[in-house]
């Protein structure tokens, strides 16, 4: 494609193509090697697979080192055109896998893969930049840094059987996070295919039925995306939705009209399964203050709905009187640090940040530690300088130094450094130790005077 005139980009972003190298007999011993290559104007793709000689009987090797980066419009995408499709949401998604796959020799209906990869996601901006949050403030990855790191065991086992009038085919796939380091991803993702094919006279009938669901650790980008071609169709891409669970029905019915015409009609239908304020850091998915919106409804809730709802749901559970989940009160603790939810006016920022504060210091002395990530939590405090959250947080991890540092630096409330120093010494005091001995001290020198 040709440069526009006066423009500033790089030449080679507007160049497009695919690229396809295989050598048949890389080492003399029948080793097969297939390089590929495919570029297009907003994403790319390379592949290297490696596969040696094994007999017929056993499952066929391959080693595969694989590097894509596309946008990331199924769950981050912003719905355009009445919906009709999904423009980029600024997160796109550069994916580094490599590993061993296993093709098991296939028998008379079913044949199965296995595979084992490890897997390394970046979040990049448009502009190439590594990011750990959308434009809305959410976190796009599941660690809350700039990657995600993962062990992932797949399996896959396709059954089809096919005559003149009819064809059947049935595809279960089960991924499972290996838990190698302890800051990697851990869960369970199930998918299911299931498509008929039955041909009625002249015109032919189509139907399928997809679904899954994933458990444990999710990266939003892990989410199922409801729209698109592969769902449900007239709908862009993740336009209807997304969620940790799906149900997704395609049915259609093709005719012919003319020798060289033919004529479909589809329906489609599908839901989350009520699973989409389960997704993190997409509840819900906002659009950019910039889009048209003429001729849409208002969605509810707002992103100001929002906001209210959480702190509604933050008081009842300080105040012990409701239990959430862990991924929404994640969601809460997100919505409370992040600086795109606070006032742009400096006197309304401080009442606002101050409030936040409170609340967050108040959910947490109340949830159980189990139910939120220590780390993780300390992090975003530090970001949103919640330096009594992040003094909390020190203390029940007993770093006594790092939380009266935090506290010190609460100029704004001093007696909370005061607080804490008298408590931690009244702690001292009263175990017997070097500090005991030196109270002991203490009362010897005033009883005696000296």
């Amino acid at each position: 494609m040709l440069t526009p005139f006066r423009s500033t980009g790089s030449p080679l972003s507007l160049v497009i193509g695919s690229l396809y190298i295989k050598h048949p007999n890389l080492f003399g011993g029948s080793e097969k090697l297939d390089v590929s290559l495919d570029k297009g104007l907003y994403d790319s793709n390379v592949l290297i697979a490696y596969r040696r000689p094994r007999p017929e009987w056993l499952a066929q090797q391959s080693f595969v080192i694989q590097h894509s980066i596309a946008p990331e419009i199924g769950v981050h995408g912003v719905p355009m055109d009445n919906f009709s499709r999904s423009g980029s949401g600024g997160v796109n998604l550069s994916r580094l896998a490599d590993g061993l796959d296993l093709n098991e020799p296939a028998s008379t209906k079913w044949s199965s893969t296995t595979s084992i990869k490890f897997e390394h996601i970046r979040p990049l901006s448009d502009d190439g930049r590594s990011i750990s949050r959308d434009f809305d403030g959410f976190p796009v990855t599941c660690s809350g840094s700039s990657h995600d790191n993962m062990v992932v065991l797949r399996q896959e086992s396709r059954y089809a059987k096919a005559n003149d009038h009819s064809f059947c085919h049935l595809s279960l796939q089960i991924g499972q996070g290996i838990p190698v380091l302890s800051k990697w991803l851990i869960f369970n993702r199930f998918k299911f295919i299931a498509s008929k094919g039955l041909k009625l006279g002249p015109a032919f009938l189509l139907t399928s039925l997809t679904g899954g669901s994933i458990v444990g650790d999710m990266a939003p980008y892990q989410a199922f995306a409801i729209g698109g071609l592969g769902s449900l169709r007239g709908y862009g891409e993740g336009a209807v939705g997304s969620g940790r669970s799906c149900l997704v029905a395609n049915n259609e019915l093709t005719f012919p009209l003319h020798k060289m015409l033919e004529g479909a009609i589809f329906l489609d239908c599908g839901t989350d399964l009520g699973s989409g304020i389960y997704v993190p850091g997409t509840f819900p998915r906002q659009r950019s203050d910039s889009e048209d919106v003429s001729g849409l409804v208002e969605q509810w809730p707002s992103k100001k709905d929002i906001g209210h709802m959480f702190e509604f749901i933050a008081c009842y559970v300080a105040c012990e009187r409701a239990n959430v989940s862990k991924s929404v009160l994640s969601q809460i603790l997100e919505y409370l640090t992040s600086q795109n939810n606070f006032p742009t006016s400096v006197s309304s920022h401080h009442i606002t940040s101050t409030r936040r504060e409170k609340q967050v210091l108040a959910l947490l002395e109340v949830v159980p530690e189990i139910d939120w990530n220590a780390s993780y939590v300390l992090g975003l405090c530090e970001k949103a300088q919640f330096y009594q959250v992040s003094g909390f947080i020190h203390t029940i991890r007993h770093e006594y130094l790092a939380a009266l540092d935090r506290y010190m630096k609460d100029v704004d409330e001093p007696i909370h450094a005061f607080s804490f120093i008298n408590k931690t010494f009244s702690k001292l005091l009263s175990k017997n130790g070097p500090w005991w001995f030196l109270h002991r001290d203490c009362q010897r020198t005033e009883e005696t005077g000296r």
